[in-house]
């Protein structure tokens, strides 16, 4: 709401400086206020009776009002940065030193700021080349060994509440070993990120890295986020006071029915979709973090 006030403004700032510069220009070239409706009147007598009038006096009224509105255009217009990923890396050596095991992670869900993103296909690569592979040392047991896996969650229901209320759905990236329920995108550079069963906190801490990738990609654009989590486990006493809480799917229902995604216009259509663009291209530089 904030820039679209700024570029109100600016633009009604712009029309005035132009109109006043213009004005200025006929005063000392042709004699004419443009302002002045004597002035229009006696030009649409002369243009009636067939005067001569000087072509540059309608060249200049042609490049002034031309240079307004591409002015106006260029203090209005949406300005989304490109993220370009680097395609091109170098294979580091692979070292003949052996490789200690990596330390075991804490349970607790820390998050820090993320790589610039031109680094990221050299920090993959690098991850890739400089780790060898040893093959796994069998051990003899009578029993034999099961995999046990577990199935997704199956959030279809929290997708469709979120379609039903106009947004665009997005697939969640796997944050610090956490899978999000629900990503979706909706009008005035709005995301939606909701989790099921964790504490605020960690639902903050996703949203978190999530903005820090945004101020690092994006100028001039403010980007909402909304969080929220079902069932959360500070629910009594909530880590991250501006996360929702809810406690089953029918009180997100309710809520989203009465938040519905604004309609979108024609003169909306095209910069919600270069907002779909950046928003799948981050998802996917996050899901390699």
């Amino acid at each position: 709401m904030r820039n679209k006030i700024d570029n109100l403004l600016l633009g009604l700032l712009w029309i005035l400086i132009s109109t006043l510069g213009l004005c200025f220009w006929f005063n000392i070239q042709f004699g004419f206020n443009l302002l002045s409706s004597a002035h229009w009147k006696h030009l649409s007598y002369m243009q009636a009776t067939r005067a001569p009038i000087t072509p540059m006096f309608y060249i200049s009224l042609v490049i002034g009002v031309f240079f307004i509105i591409f002015g106006l255009y260029l203090l209005i217009r949406p300005r989304f940065r490109k993220i370009k990923l680097a395609t091109t890396v170098s294979t580091p050596s692979v070292p003949t030193s052996p490789i200690q095991p990596a330390p075991v992670q804490s349970n607790e869900f820390e998050l820090s700021r993320p790589k610039r993103l031109g680094n990221l296909n050299h920090t993959m690569a690098s991850q890739t080349h400089t780790t060898p592979l040893t093959a796994p040392v069998a051990h003899a047991s009578d029993t034999p060994s099961q995999t046990i896996t577990t199935p997704e969650p199956d959030n279809t229901e929290i997708t469709d509440i979120f379609e039903s209320a106009g947004y665009t759905i997005k697939h969640p990236p796997r944050i610090k070993g956490y899978q999000p329920a629900l990503l979706a995108i909706g009008n005035n550079e709005t995301v939606w990120i909701g989790g099921i069963g964790i504490e605020t906190s960690t639902m903050q801490s996703i949203i978190d890295l999530m903005q820090q990738v945004f101020s690092d990609t994006l100028e001039d654009i403010k980007i909402t986020t909304h969080g929220f989590v079902i069932n959360a486990a500070d629910m009594a006493s909530p880590g991250a006071t501006n996360i929702l809480t809810f406690e089953n799917v029918d009180q997100l229902r309710e809520f989203m029915s009465e938040h519905p995604n604004p309609p979108t216009d024609s003169d909306m259509a095209e910069n919600f979709e270069a907002f779909s663009t950046y928003i799948s291209t981050v998802i996917d530089y996050i899901g390699r973090l």
